[in-house]
């Protein structure tokens, strides 16, 4: 009898809670089936944006995946992109995914002590030497950035010098001594240099190509910048350029799309697959240059993100009949696979100013 009794209000309990659980499931984004502490990453495979498109044409605009142990949510739809970058929850979206483990800053706590020390023990015992180039080159980054400091430090007041970013930071360590020390400036310059580099570096490479299998477009180009640009024309001024302002974020579960986006997902907007929608824009493969002239494309051009998670540098970055090769390298920025290579010719009015 009381076996009987027991078995029934477990049953009971069990009940209960499926019902308790089928009342609150969440509608969480579509997925796949994946494996056991890989989740999906063997589904990923090069070029990865190609096949996020193609699991998106099972899955839908929005999907889910499972990235080891982290969920991650993939957006390749322009209204959905707006819908989490701009609106009310954007701000849950405003930080970056990952944290350091491996480096001596981080004070996370014991978990980041412990893998810190399991990876550094595997670099040794495997006998990578990823660990003391990494110390080396940052030995000789953070020399060099140190250079640039005393030197603005020593010649404060000089006209050349006045209006630099490491002048300004500088006057602020005056004020926040606490806050403002030289790694800090430091890491300021750091993050403007290597975010403004390969980026800017590989979008002029990619538009040269494209301008030299479209020698028509190059014509109106080059005829555009004759009748703008001429000797009498003005530097760029301090008011010129509107700076944009970065939140700090927060985490939380939210949302949107008409989906349940647990707190502590990752986001990916495959802006690869929105650039290509027919449905956002008229013939999408076409260059076509002169499409953003006039008509503003909030929402759908995505170069530099948007809402808080928007570049912060976006102000500051705005041949023969032979085709030029189009193929995609390997790289988080999406390189050339062959490197155009640009001979520089200098142009008519620059003979007035050199001679």
């Amino acid at each position: 009898m009381f076996n009987f009794v027991l078995l029934s209000l477990i049953v009971g309990l069990l009940g209960a809670a499926y019902l308790f659980r089928s009342r609150h499931k969440k509608k969480l984004p579509p997925s796949s089936v994946g494996f056991p502490v890989i989740g999906h990453l063997h589904l990923l495979k090069e070029p990865v944006h190609r096949c996020l498109h193609d699991l998106s044409r099972n899955l839908g605009p929005v999907y889910s995946l499972w990235l080891g142990s982290r969920r991650a949510v993939i957006v390749t739809s322009a209204s959905a992109a707006e819908e989490f970058l701009t609106h009310q929850n954007n701000v849950v979206f405003a930080n970056r995914p990952m944290s350091t483990y491996c480096g001596e800053e981080n004070d996370e706590g014991d978990e980041a002590r412990e893998v810190r020390e399991l990876i550094r023990e595997t670099f040794e015992f495997a006998g990578f030497t990823y660990v003391k180039r990494c110390k080396k080159l940052g030995s000789k980054l953070d020399k060099f950035f140190q250079n640039l400091v005393d030197e603005h430090r020593r010649n404060r007041g000089k006209t050349e010098l006045e209006k630099t970013m490491i002048t300004h930071l500088l006057c602020l360590q005056e004020s926040e001594p606490e806050y403002y020390t030289d790694d800090i400036i430091k890491g300021f310059v750091l993050v403007m240099l290597l975010a403004g580099t390969d980026t800017t570096a590989v979008t002029l490479e990619w538009a040269m190509a494209n301008l030299l299998n479209h020698p028509e477009v190059l014509m109106t180009l080059t005829t555009e910048l004759n009748d703008v640009v001429s000797i009498e024309g003005r530097l760029m001024e301090e008011f010129d350029v509107h700076i944009s302002i970065m939140l700090s974020p927060t985490r939380s579960d939210c949302v949107v799309a008409g989906y349940d986006i647990p707190r502590g997902s990752w986001l990916f907007i495959n802006a690869w697959v929105i650039q290509r929608d027919p449905k956002v824009w008229d013939e999408p493969e076409s260059f076509k240059p002169e499409r953003f002239e006039y008509e503003t494309h909030h929402g759908k051009f995505l170069p530099f993100g948007m809402g808080r998670r928007a570049c912060p540098g976006m102000v500051l970055a705005q041949n023969d009949d032979v085709a030029v090769d189009m193929s995609v390298g390997r790289g988080l920025t999406m390189p050339k696979a062959l490197a155009l290579v640009a001979k520089c010719k200098s142009c008519p009015i620059l003979d007035k100013l050199l001679f």
